[in-house]
């Protein structure tokens, strides 16, 4: 994030200088990339205000997935990693996962798994891994793209699911 001249909101910054933007408009609620050409005429729908959400103590519910005809989703390639808590790899792997459900792919998952260890779908926990080498939770549908994605594996109550940090939205 980018620090605004006023110090009260900040530009998002993307990979390769683009900044994140707001579309605006009721009937069009998303956020897309755009480049900075003018930077004494930069929109105002690229300015962000941060705010500090506290973080809950245990992961929230995923969200329950809605039932679409198979030819309407989208597939995407998922690649997947579990290590053990000195970071040695338990097992890793890929398969083309079809929509957006995080609650589908979980069980995927977990069916894959089941070979190597007893386990109930609650107990899989899935992550992104951001550039800084932090884990961050996946407990949301996934995106609308068709992109490959990394996740990593852990279970819960070991260290590692320890160390995610949930964000508590509906705090006040």
């Amino acid at each position: 994030a980018i620090l605004s001249e006023s110090e009260e909101e900040v530009y998002l910054r993307h990979i390769g200088g683009a900044c994140l933007r707001a579309n605006g408009r009721y009937w069009n609620t998303d956020a897309s990339v755009d480049y900075i050409e003018d930077l004494d005429n930069i929109s105002r729908k690229m300015l962000w205000v941060m705010e500090q959400i506290p973080a809950r103590e245990v992961m929230p519910p995923l969200p329950r997935p809605i039932g679409l005809p198979h030819p309407m989703l989208r597939s995407r390639m998922i690649m997947y990693m579990w290590r053990n808590i000195l970071g040695g790899l338990i097992t890793c792997g890929s398969f083309v996962f079809w929509g957006r459900s995080v609650f589908r792919l979980r069980n995927q998952l977990v069916r894959r798994l089941r070979p190597m260890i007893d386990l109930d779908d609650p107990e899989l926990v899935m992550g992104l891994p951001t550039r800084d080498g932090r884990m961050f939770p996946l407990v949301v549908d996934l995106p609308s793209s068709g992109h490959t994605l990394h996740i990593f594996l852990t279970i819960a109550g070991t260290p590692a699911h320890e160390e995610l940090r949930y964000a508590d939205v509906d705090a006040e």
